[in-house]
């Protein structure tokens, strides 16, 4: 009879039985069910801790080699046909561009939706997508088009955004996410030319990373799109918290403001364009994240404090941007401060919402912040030889509490992934 009932019992894919165990613990949390009834349907449907760890960390390894993998055959190619670029005639080089592209693209999609191989064939498709951007730039080479144009880096983010939602790829998210960061400094690049005006550059990637953090937030207020938070949420935190550590120096406040400036110095249309929409889109982003949430549940968690760091990252960049100012030090404060409060806040956050990335993130900035201080503090105050030893000496100690922190923290955190989807 045991055995009967154990045949009947349904069997799960590894694909179902990661939504089922990430439903189950969105139903717990949301009070809809109890942890018992949670351990109890996982039980039924043969979801066991074991075989979800075992599916997790096959699953994870696979996509890394895959990936990885896919990457050096793809600069590879492209490193070999640049190589030949001269010697192979207009048609040829169109030919070999657009074949390897539908080769790929083809390729990736076989093994992901008609075999039994989806892991391999995510990462051919994230091989495409590389192609795609480097096709972009060698047809923009073969029609002799000026390559030095950010707008052929706008041209390779419309053909990989739509793809990652299409094939819920985060490996491609992360890839269109970087590109578009890329695309817009570029571009800022261009309109500051001549302006001395340096402060643009963390500014506009201040509001662009809160913005970006904001869209994860928006993301992860909705079952369906959830899986698609974590690039969000990891490279917008990565952003805004870069952007607050180069503003901690006081020497880019100095070369901005010079010996006669106000501060601002003259601030080109198109970014203030470029920062409107990204702030709009933010601050939209974040409210459709509150909006969601005060429907779904009583129960807020941290999303009122995440909704005002990202607030409050938008208005230190206003400073920047709008504001002129005569002296240094109370910006340098300022910022230093700021970065201090986000570091803190992107730990606890990490904690409380049991996000290790952002934990990870956090700890990373502060040690990262910690030697600066220490070379800024010490730097001209001791021998060398004495100054690297500190430094040493520093690094072992302040590694080994925060590892012993990340690990009480990383204990303390139940991750379960959205999915195994790359």
């Amino acid at each position: 009879m045991a055995q009967e009932h154990q045949s009947e019992q349904p069997q799960q894919s590894d694909e179902e039985a990661g939504w089922l165990s990430s439903a189950v613990q969105e139903w717990a949390h949301q009070r809809i069910i109890t942890q018992e009834q949670g351990q109890a349907i996982l039980a039924y449907h043969q979801v066991t801790p074991r075989a979800t760890l075992v599916r997790r960390v096959y699953g994870r390894l696979v996509t890394v080699l895959a990936t990885l993998g896919a990457v050096l055959v793809g600069v590879g190619i492209i490193l070999f046909i640049g190589s030949n670029w001269q010697e192979i005639p207009r048609f040829g080089k169109m030919g070999l561009i657009l074949g390897a592209i539908l080769a790929a693209y083809g390729a990736g999609s076989w093994l992901k939706y008609a075999t039994a191989y989806p892991r391999v064939g995510g990462a051919l498709l994230f091989m495409a997508t590389i192609f795609y951007g480097a096709g972009v730039f060698l047809v923009a080479q073969v029609y002799h088009v000026n390559v030095n144009d950010p707008n052929l880096l706008y041209l390779w983010l419309i053909g990989v955004l739509p793809l990652a939602y299409l094939t819920r790829s985060r490996a491609m998210l992360s890839l269109a996410i970087l590109v578009a960061l890329g695309a817009l400094g570029w571009k800022t690049a261009q309109w500051i030319e001549g302006t001395d005006n340096g402060l643009l550059f963390p500014a506009l990637y201040l509001v662009v990373g809160a913005a970006g953090y904001a869209l994860g937030l928006a993301h992860s207020a909705f079952a369906r799109s959830r899986i698609y938070s974590g690039p969000y949420l990891a490279l917008g935190a990565v952003t805004a918290l870069v952007s607050l550590y180069l503003l901690t120096f006081e020497w880019l406040f100095q070369e901005v403001l010079g010996p006669y400036g106000s501060g601002r110095g003259e601030v080109p249309r198109g970014f203030l364009v470029v920062v409107g929409i990204a702030a709009g889109a933010g601050v939209a982003a974040g409210a459709v994240a509150l909006v969601r949430q005060s429907r779904a549940t009583e129960d807020w968690g941290t999303l009122p404090y995440e909704a005002a760091g990202v607030l409050g990252a938008l208005l230190s960049a206003y400073l920047l941007v709008f504001l002129p100012f005569t002296e240094t030090w109370p910006y340098v404060a300022l910022y230093n401060v700021l970065l201090f409060i986000a570091i803190l806040g992107a730990i606890w956050l990490g904690s409380v919402g049991k996000r290790g990335g952002l934990v990870n993130i956090g700890i990373a900035l502060f040690a990262l912040d910690a030697m600066t201080r220490y070379f800024d503090l010490l730097g001209g105050m001791l021998d060398t030889s004495l100054l690297f030893i500190g430094a040493g000496a520093l690094l072992l100690g302040g590694g080994f509490a925060l590892e012993r922190i990340r690990r009480r923290l990383m204990a303390q955190l139940r991750l379960v992934e959205v999915s195994d989807e790359q």
